[in-house]
């Protein structure tokens, strides 16, 4: 249907074409990382028999995002307008989510041209069956997926290893080595481990409208010359989550490898700047693109839209349109907009008001959460519940 240098070289050309210089590296001394989600729809039943031999499959890009970095415990903020990760996977992914709510909006206003079709349950939506995601990335995501064994054979799985025997046996490499001890070790926990719990719940528990069955089932990663081709595959949590669990998600994630190198991964431009003295440093900015109508970009740096200064901090000008607090505020309007009667139970059953409460009345997320935790990400990193109090 298609191969990992297809889906790679579309988010290329997208990064070329439609995201502007704004928020991209200088080559001259800066790298970046990139990510993105690509819609896949293939012919219907019913074009493919009515031309069995001309299957038709279209590719787009939906989402995408570019970064390196996180703002660290002590930056965060308890009304939610601050970008906490601005890691290229949780930036394409959070820009995922925009466009998913965008196209729940047009399902929820009776527009053919939405992604999603009326489910079984009252208030419930479910993906058209022609249409499937794939999750592409530039590189493995910092983290378990990018544990590279040192001294054993590259076709040899590498097998996780924890506390003092992991010295001088396997080393992280990631592309996310200017992080201090403390921030590293909480962007480890909301990376890799982040992929796996989009790919197993619904992450914030918005699409409590949405059942089951719409998944990331493929991942498309581009492998630079220093990373194991099975590491992300292999990692400890990868392996349990992709165990039975009863979350009614799919068991394996397919994982394909790229040879298309990303013109500004940290290793192209170390290749290009090789007999410069310059320091090379991660791009301080992070893009966000969404396929949805209304201002589809949006460039940020130190968690806020790029360019504000300390005495705009707070204001609406200030926010990402990926940032909590403007997510939840879409995710309200979009409830508002439909009727009682049309509306899931989850969300007509009691008064909800704050980002907290109506992530709890997500039941079905919250049951998939609390599985994946006790039997994968036992190491979970989690946010006090008071940084969740927002309106």
């Amino acid at each position: 249907m298609w191969s990992a240098d297809e889906i790679a070289e579309l988010c290329y050309l997208h990064y070329r074409t439609r995201l502007p210089k704004q928020g991209k590296p200088d080559p001259n001394r800066e790298w970046t990382s990139l990510a993105a989600v690509v819609k896949v729809e293939s012919s219907t039943q019913r074009e493919v028999l009515a031309s069995p031999g001309n299957l038709q499959v279209t590719k787009e890009v939906v989402a995408m995002g570019t970064g390196t970095k996180c703002i660290g415990q002590n930056k965060m903020r308890k009304t939610g307008d601050i970008l906490n990760d601005s890691h290229a996977e949780i930036v394409a992914k959070r820009s995922f989510q925009r466009y998913l709510l965008h196209q729940m909006w047009l399902a929820a206003s009776h527009q053919q041209c939405s992604i999603f079709i009326p489910g079984t349950e009252t208030g419930k939506w479910k993906l058209k069956p022609n249409t499937t995601f794939v999750f592409f990335s530039s590189h493995t995501p910092c983290g378990d997926a990018s544990i590279i064994p040192m001294s054993e054979p590259e076709n040899q799985l590498s097998k996780p290893v924890t506390g003092g025997d992991a010295a001088g046996q396997l080393e992280r490499r990631s592309n996310h080595d200017h992080l201090g001890p403390e921030d590293k070790r909480k962007s480890e926990k909301t990376a890799s481990n982040r992929m796996i719990k989009r790919m197993k719940t619904d992450d914030d528990g918005y699409f409590s409208v949405i059942p089951e069955d719409l998944t990331v089932q493929q991942v498309s990663v581009k492998r630079e010359d220093d990373t194991n081709p099975k590491s992300c595959e292999y990692s400890a949590e990868m392996q349990t989550a992709n165990k039975e669990t009863g979350l009614g998600r799919p068991k394996e994630v397919k994982l394909l490898q790229s040879d298309l190198r990303f013109e500004h991964s940290r290793q192209a431009i170390q290749e290009v700047q090789t007999n410069s003295k310059t320091k090379l440093v991660p791009c301080s900015a992070a893009i966000s693109w969404s396929a949805v109508p209304e201002q589809p970009l949006d460039v940020t740096s130190d968690g806020f839209r790029q360019g504000t200064t300390k005495r705009r901090i707070g204001s609406h000008q200030s926010r990402s349109k990926i940032c909590k607090v403007e997510l939840f505020h879409t995710f309200q309007k979009l409830v508002t907009s439909v009727s009682q009667e049309d509306l899931p139970d989850t969300l007509r059953m009691k008064t909800l008001e704050t980002y907290w409460d109506y992530k709890e009345a997500a039941l079905n997320y919250q049951e998939a959460w609390k599985v994946l935790r006790s039997q994968a990400l036992l190491g979970w990193v989690k946010n006090a519940t008071e940084y969740l109090h927002f309106t």
